[in-house]
């Protein structure tokens, strides 16, 4: 794991610094536009790089943002400001994968934490759970064994019901550790087949010394050895041989493998003896010496680093939602604020003003609004403005009317902004007939909009209802059951 968070900060570091000078002077004059102050000022052209790249393989995503940020900053350059955001996600995200690779490796090297164990615990029936143990008291220090616990099983009668013996497993190398026939000192590995795909099946002849699996039973041997057999079966197709096979027990050497084959011995003994118990009681001494277990238990901190490393997608995700959502809340202020700006036009009109004297009143009193209140904003308004400079600089002003309710999107504004074009241009009467049609159909609509926001935040508040709810029966009962 250490390696693996080394070379993820070798690769950010070696990325941040290949990079620092991807598109500096755009960095520079997007921040020095907005005056900004980036305390990490130096890994944005590494960001905007990374924001780039991910630009190219996504294009339909980003020309989606693109839209939004047209829509969101109506007199703010959309494409530095797009800019500016992608580069500082993708440095907040540089941030979350350093911080992930720092602590990787601060976690790598913690030691494990072991819990002493004198039982082990079942699992349910027809599971099966493995053990990972350190044993202390044996020769050569700590030993590592694993311990597989079958499921609890149910009484004799239930277990008759249910069992399957589907047990027929053998290794291929006969002797294993041993040198020779004559000189076993550990278990024999039995084979099921051999070549020529010819089967083999064993039988002992002496199960007190060794059992039909290799596995030596006597553990007082004398030191000159005893002598048991093994029945083989030789078959293939039709035919079958039968062979009687003597091996030499001998008298194994009392080190860390020797105590390990006792310890095994037990485990497995006390395993098959107890499968009607919940737990699994560990041998507390092997021939007079005392032993001790513990299993490695995973710290939280570990999982810190996983956590920063999903951390800058989900940042990424919420960005963009909340980008989204702006864009929303945009589209519903240009539908809220539609009827009082079409009455507010059409009574100006009505009044004997044409409609760009009435369009550069609204934008003035909106500008003085904007300066006595910081930070006050809609963005009807903003597009009336971005219309009143257009035609300012010299653009068409039935032309501007008409772009004006394509950037507002809405049905209503594509109408009025229509309706105002071919007023310009073709000079057609009427328009204040048609200023009041959209009135009425503007309140219409706001009456509908509130009924149906008022049914939303109806079913929003059914969440918070049932958690008093639960609350107030809570109030009620615990003091009841504690009273019994």
């Amino acid at each position: 794991m250490a390696l693996f968070f080394s070379c993820l900060m070798v690769g950010l570091v070696v990325i941040a610094v290949w990079k620092r000078n991807y598109k500096k002077e755009t960095i520079d004059n997007i921040l020095s536009e907005g005056n900004k102050k980036e305390w990490l000022r130096f890994l944005f052209p590494m960001g905007l790089w990374i924001y780039d790249l991910l630009s190219m393989k996504q294009p339909a995503q980003n020309e989606e943002e693109r839209e939004w940020a047209k829509a969101l900053y109506v007199r703010e350059d959309a494409k530095k400001k797009l800019q500016l955001q992608g580069a500082r996600q993708m440095v907040n995200f540089w941030i979350c994968l350093f911080f992930a690779s720092v602590l990787g490796i601060a976690v790598s090297f913690l030691p494990d934490t072991q819990i002493q164990k004198t039982e082990l615990e079942r699992p349910e029936f027809g599971q099966t759970k493995d053990y990972s143990l350190t044993v202390e008291g044996l020769e050569e220090g700590d030993q590592t064994i694993h311990v597989s616990v079958d499921g609890k099983e149910p009484e004799t009668q239930g277990m008759m019901a249910v069992f399957d013996d589907a047990f027929d497993s053998v290794k291929e190398q006969i002797l294993g550790e041993n040198e020779s026939l004559e000189n076993v000192q550990t278990n024999l590995s039995l084979v099921s087949s051999t070549i020529y795909g010819i089967r083999v099946a064993w039988k002992s002849l002496t199960p007190e010394l060794l059992d039909d699996f290799g596995v030596i039973q006597i553990q007082d041997i004398p030191p000159e050895g005893v002598t048991a057999q093994l029945q083989v079966k030789l078959s293939y197709s039709m035919y079958e041989q039968y062979y009687t096979l003597d091996v030499r027990l001998m008298m194994p050497k009392k080190d860390a493998q020797y105590y390990m084959m006792l310890l095994t011995k037990q485990l497995k003994d006390e395993n098959n003896n107890t499968k009607t118990k919940s737990i699994v009681t560990l041998p507390e001494n092997i021939e007079g010496k005392k032993l001790t277990y513990k299993t490695v238990q995973t710290q939280p901190i570990r999982l810190m680093p996983a956590l920063f490393l999903i951390l800058p997608f989900v940042l990424y995700e919420i960005a963009r939602q909340k980008r989204k959502e702006a864009f929303e809340n945009r589209n519903k202020q240009l539908i809220a604020d539609y009827p009082n700006f079409v009455f507010e036009l059409g009574l100006m009109i009505q009044c004997g003003l044409n409609v760009r004297t009435a369009w550069n009143r609204l934008t003035a009193e909106y500008e003085e609004t904007q300066h006595k209140c910081k930070g006050y904003q809609r963005y009807l308004f903003e597009e009336m403005l971005v219309t009143r400079n257009q035609i300012e600089a010299g653009v068409n002003e039935a032309a501007a009317y008409g772009a004006f309710g394509r950037r507002c999107r809405a049905h209503c504004y594509l109408k009025l902004g229509s309706s105002l074009e071919q007023n310009l241009r073709q000079g057609i009467s009427g328009l204040e007939q048609q200023l009041d049609q959209e009135l009425t159909q503007a309140l219409e609509q706001r009456k509908n909009q509130a009924i149906q926001d008022g049914e939303r935040m109806e079913t929003k508040m059914l969440f918070p209802m049932f958690l008093l709810l639960g609350l107030v029966m809570a109030i009620v009962m615990i003091p009841a059951f504690m009273s019994m």
